[in-house]
């Protein structure tokens, strides 16, 4: 039986934000990058999204006892019936609020762009035809850094800075690959996920890191069949363009990020020695070894869950049971009964208890659904 529960969503929003706070430290290493690459890492980011899109529930799981801290809560919002309401309200204004934010962001950077001087320059049209970029390329001095716009129409933007056929090829080469490896419509997914989630710190700082993974990833892709002075000239063209970022002032909202992810020393210095680092290495191994144990992590995160229970001691209420029918058992019947498998219901709330009375709080609907419908039913007697 699968099903989606307010502990499974719970259980889900805390696996999500430990892993993306584990990828987030393991980035800053630039020894695991060059050990394992930054495909270990967008595949643990993109585990830990389908985890908080798919919060499932499994007959299955184990059940980790919690005895205060979601009882707690529990307890909270059933003594308060309005604040659940508010809290769902706030959530709802607070991401609609976050995603008109950046709607407006994305328009007024369109409206900046639809202004762009151009310029004329033979030798960007003759490289891109070679190339193969099956988009528009336009050139103009209003352009701080280059960068790839729209989802599905891509443009690539160009600056007026003086650069030999060379680095133009280098620069259309990586913006082809940003094209290729869809980063345009993973920025957004994940702009979205931070919307939905905005009163989590941790995933809104994640959208900033996912744009230097894609750079790594970026790098890696167009210097993979590089030797070595090929891959200087790729560092030497990186170098000047982040020379003329550190000196210009920012003038589109869409290159923000392209601007943070060139202008930040520490990822610039991981990507330079990572880019030489991997100079004919061999296919890694051992990064695909852990790329499945991040697979099997992710399925075994489903093998437990977050539940509230609660303890009954057999001599409060072993002459206070009776089954659900009315009929009265005897004590060594009810110590029987709970001793195995059965649901009580206490104060109008059902619970599944098992191995010594610690009980799982159920649904209505689920204790008369498979698997809990033939299940012995047991209620407090009514004096």
């Amino acid at each position: 039986m699968i099903s989606v529960s307010w502990y499974s969503l719970f259980s889900a929003v805390t696996i999500f934000s430990i892993a993306l706070i584990a990828v987030y430290l393991l980035r800053k290493r630039t020894g695991f990058l060059k050990k394992y690459g930054v495909s270990v890492l967008l595949l643990a980011a993109a585990l830990a999204m389908l985890r908080f899109i798919l919060p499932l529930d499994f007959q299955f799981t184990y059940v980790l006892e919690s005895r205060k801290v979601i009882p707690s809560i529990r307890d909270l919002l059933r003594d308060h019936r309005w604040a659940l309401p508010l809290l769902m309200a706030v959530w709802g204004l607070g991401t609609a609020a976050v995603l008109a934010r950046d709607v407006y962001a994305l328009i007024a950077a369109y409206v900046s762009c639809r202004g762009y001087r151009a310029v004329e320059d033979p030798r960007v049209d003759e490289i891109a035809e070679r190339l193969s970029v099956n988009c528009p390329v336009l050139v103009s001095p209003d352009v701080e850094v280059p960068y790839v716009s729209g989802l599905f129409r891509h443009r690539i933007y160009l600056s007026d800075q003086e650069l030999s056929d060379r680095e133009l090829e280098l620069v259309l080469l990586h913006e082809r690959q940003h094209i290729r490896s869809f980063d345009s419509q993973i920025k957004l997914f994940w702009g979205l996920l931070s919307a939905v989630l905005w009163w989590n710190p941790i995933v809104y700082k994640f959208r900033e890191e996912i744009d230097a993974l894609l750079e790594f990833r970026c790098d890696a892709k167009v210097t993979e069949h590089m030797g070595t002075e090929e891959r200087v000239e790729y560092l030497h063209m990186l170098l000047k363009i982040m020379r003329r970022v550190a000196a210009g002032p920012r003038r589109s909202a869409l290159t923000l990020n392209e601007s943070a992810a060139l202008n930040s020393s520490c990822i610039a210095q991981q990507r330079f020695e990572v880019i030489m680092d991997n100079l004919d290495k061999k296919p890694n191994r051992i990064g695909f070894l852990v790329k499945v144990l991040l697979v099997v992590v992710f399925l075994a995160s489903y093998l437990v869950i977050a539940q509230p229970v609660i303890a009954v001691p057999i001599d409060e209420y072993e002459n206070q049971i009776q089954l659900a029918s009315g009929q009265r058992i005897e004590s060594d019947e009810i110590v029987e009964a709970l001793s195995s498998v059965c649901i009580i219901k206490i104060d109008g709330h059902y619970y599944l208890f098992s191995d010594g009375w610690q009980g799982i709080e159920l649904s209505p609907d689920e204790v008369f659904s498979e698997p809990y419908k033939d299940y012995i039913i047991l209620e407090e007697c009514i004096p």
